[in-house]
Protein backbone atom coordinates (compact mmCIF):
# COMPACT_ATOMS: atom_id res chain seq x y z
CA UNK A 1 0.00 0.00 0.00
CA UNK A 2 2.85 2.38 0.71
CA UNK A 3 4.19 2.43 -2.85
CA UNK A 4 0.43 3.88 -4.96
CA UNK A 5 -0.91 0.34 -5.73
CA UNK A 6 -4.06 0.72 -3.69
CA UNK A 7 -6.14 3.16 -6.06
CA UNK A 8 -5.43 0.77 -8.72
CA UNK A 9 -6.88 -2.06 -6.69
CA UNK A 10 -9.66 -0.47 -6.06
CA UNK A 11 -10.10 0.67 -9.10
CA UNK A 12 -10.31 -2.75 -10.76
CA UNK A 13 -12.31 -3.95 -7.86
CA UNK A 14 -15.21 -1.62 -8.78
CA UNK A 15 -14.94 -2.80 -12.65
CA UNK A 16 -14.99 -6.29 -12.23
CA UNK A 17 -18.24 -5.73 -9.25
CA UNK A 18 -19.53 -3.70 -12.22
CA UNK A 19 -18.86 -6.38 -14.40
CA UNK A 20 -20.42 -9.15 -12.61
CA UNK A 21 -23.48 -7.10 -11.70
CA UNK A 22 -24.29 -7.04 -15.29
CA UNK A 23 -26.72 -9.05 -16.73
CA UNK A 24 -24.94 -11.77 -18.78
CA UNK A 25 -26.19 -10.69 -22.11
CA UNK A 26 -24.70 -6.90 -21.67
CA UNK A 27 -21.59 -8.59 -20.56
CA UNK A 28 -21.31 -10.48 -23.51
CA UNK A 29 -22.43 -7.41 -25.34
CA UNK A 30 -19.71 -5.71 -24.11
CA UNK A 31 -16.98 -7.85 -24.60
CA UNK A 32 -17.69 -7.97 -28.67
CA UNK A 33 -18.03 -3.95 -28.66
CA UNK A 34 -14.64 -4.06 -27.11
CA UNK A 35 -13.57 -6.40 -29.43
CA UNK A 36 -14.62 -4.96 -32.52
CA UNK A 37 -13.60 -1.20 -31.62
CA UNK A 38 -9.69 -3.22 -31.31
CA UNK A 39 -10.29 -4.58 -34.49
CA UNK A 40 -11.27 -0.80 -36.47
CA UNK A 41 -8.25 0.91 -34.49
CA UNK A 42 -11.23 2.91 -32.21
CA UNK A 43 -8.98 1.90 -29.27
CA UNK A 44 -5.53 1.80 -30.86
CA UNK A 45 -4.46 4.96 -28.47
CA UNK A 46 -6.03 3.62 -25.13
CA UNK A 47 -4.04 0.31 -25.63
CA UNK A 48 -0.84 1.92 -26.68
CA UNK A 49 -1.02 4.40 -23.71
CA UNK A 50 -1.75 1.24 -21.42
CA UNK A 51 1.09 -0.54 -22.62
CA UNK A 52 3.52 2.45 -22.63
CA UNK A 53 2.71 3.19 -18.50
CA UNK A 54 2.70 -0.53 -17.96
CA UNK A 55 6.46 -0.43 -19.73
CA UNK A 56 7.31 2.50 -17.38
CA UNK A 57 6.03 1.29 -14.50
CA UNK A 58 7.88 -2.04 -14.73
CA UNK A 59 11.20 0.35 -15.93
CA UNK A 60 11.35 2.67 -13.19
CA UNK A 61 10.63 -0.25 -10.21
CA UNK A 62 13.84 -2.11 -12.71
CA UNK A 63 15.89 1.54 -12.01
CA UNK A 64 15.00 1.48 -8.18
CA UNK A 65 16.01 -1.32 -7.13
CA UNK A 66 19.27 -1.03 -9.55
CA UNK A 67 20.02 2.46 -7.94
CA UNK A 68 19.09 1.00 -4.49
CA UNK A 69 21.73 -0.79 -5.53
CA UNK A 70 24.53 0.95 -5.95
CA UNK A 71 24.05 3.37 -3.53
CA UNK A 72 24.36 -0.01 -0.90
CA UNK A 73 27.17 -0.77 -2.62
CA UNK A 74 28.80 3.11 -2.81
CA UNK A 75 28.32 3.09 1.04
CA UNK A 76 30.40 -0.33 1.61
CA UNK A 77 32.82 0.79 -0.51
CA UNK A 78 33.40 4.66 1.59
CA UNK A 79 32.96 3.24 5.10
CA UNK A 80 35.96 0.61 3.67
CA UNK A 81 38.33 3.57 2.25
CA UNK A 82 37.54 5.33 5.36
CA UNK A 83 38.43 2.73 7.32
CA UNK A 84 41.28 2.27 5.38
CA UNK A 85 42.54 5.87 5.68
CA UNK A 86 41.88 6.74 9.13
CA UNK A 87 43.03 3.06 10.23
CA UNK A 88 39.81 2.36 12.73
CA UNK A 89 36.75 0.40 12.30
CA UNK A 90 33.93 2.45 11.32
CA UNK A 91 30.55 0.78 12.32
CA UNK A 92 27.60 0.56 9.68
CA UNK A 93 25.17 3.61 10.91
CA UNK A 94 22.28 1.60 9.26
CA UNK A 95 21.85 -1.46 12.06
Amino acid sequence: MSKGQFPFAVVALIFIVMILKMPPQDVSKLVFQIENDIASGKLVGFLLSFLLGGGWFVHARWQRRNISGEVDRIGVEKSKLQSEHLDINIESSEQ
